[in-house]
């Protein structure tokens, strides 16, 4: 009942947002949609690409503050549930595998002009491992947020999401989340940005076991070498305790380097390093991840 109250609050207020914003005959349609092919050494099955367009840190938003490209460079790809025992448990821990992710994302996005710019979408992704397919999943939500002010050197937005995602090989991690958060932008030269941001987010898990509360810092530096290339870095920091009795927390640091590219008006490419550790509170055990990845992005 929580779960339907939260969620028809959400949607009541992107109708009300959308019924200011939309009707200026102001507002962008954007349609967007995005593959990315994964390699890691040691997965676990963890969703890890939390920086989606709250314009916060993470590797993927550090480049520029404008709301429509955030929206269709990185589309919010929501945590979901944790494995039981934490991440780099169970019996697939400590293999290495292939995974593809297909992702899109349809919304509006307002401009400035004077007022708070403002944007909503719907998103949803489907990732595919070759070997573990304990961790295939399909994920869905919707994200509304709003450009609280734009000066010429910093940029600060909130944002708040609710989504769902399922696992269809170990249904007790499927789950539902919301999430809110905010995110700072400044430009300290004209070709380098570095941003902040905040996320917290509660996830309801069919087994309570996997059902968490968590939040995620996250700092980022972009560096535009070109009108079309950057080079990104970025630190993000996780933190999830568990609903379950005893309230075992799972944290998850992260390091990442990359590279961004506008391949023309409509095409976007990314590569990105990342290396992951992961600790659980009841054990001294930490889990590391090397996480390399390539996408491509066309933006319609």
């Amino acid at each position: 009942m929580r779960a339907r109250a939260a969620y028809s609050a959400g949607f009541l207020f992107i109708t009300v947002m959308l019924s200011v914003y939309v009707q200026s005959a102001r507002a962008e349609v954007i349609l967007s949609a995005g593959i990315t092919e994964t390699y890691e050494d040691n997965a676990s099955g963890l969703v890890t690409k939390a920086g989606g367009v709250k314009g916060g840190g993470g590797l993927k938003n550090t480049r520029t503050a404008d709301t429509a490209t955030a929206i269709t460079r990185n589309p919010v790809q929501r945590y979901g549930a944790p494995q039981s025992g934490g991440a780099g448990s169970g019996e697939n821990a400590g293999k290495s595998d292939f995974s593809t992710t297909i992702n899109a994302a349809v919304g509006y996005s307002a401009p400035e002009d004077g007022l708070p710019g403002f944007f909503v979408f719907g998103y949803a992704d489907t990732t595919r491992f070759v070997r573990l397919g304990k961790y295939d999943t399909v994920g869905a939500g919707v994200s509304t947020g709003i450009q609280l002010f734009s000066l010429s050197w910093m940029t600060a937005a909130i944002a708040v999401d609710a989504g769902a995602r399922r696992y269809e090989n170990d249904r007790p991690r499927n789950s539902t989340s919301s999430a809110g958060g905010f995110s700072l932008s400044h430009e300290l030269t004209d070709e380098l940005t570095l941003s902040e941001g905040f996320d917290y987010e509660k996830s309801r898990a069919d087994a309570i076991v996997n059902s968490y509360r968590g939040s995620v810092y996250t700092v980022g530096l972009g560096y535009d070498v070109t009108d079309s290339l950057s080079l990104n870095a970025g630190y993000d920091l996780s933190e999830r305790t568990a609903d379950a009795p005893g309230g075992a927390c799972t944290r998850i640091t992260t390091v990442l380097a990359g590279l961004s590219c506008d391949v023309s008006d409509d095409w976007s490419a990314d590569a990105v390093y990342e290396h992951q550790v992961t600790g659980v509170s009841t054990s001294a055990i930490k889990a590391n991840n090397n996480i390399i990845s390539f996408g491509v992005r066309y933006t319609f």
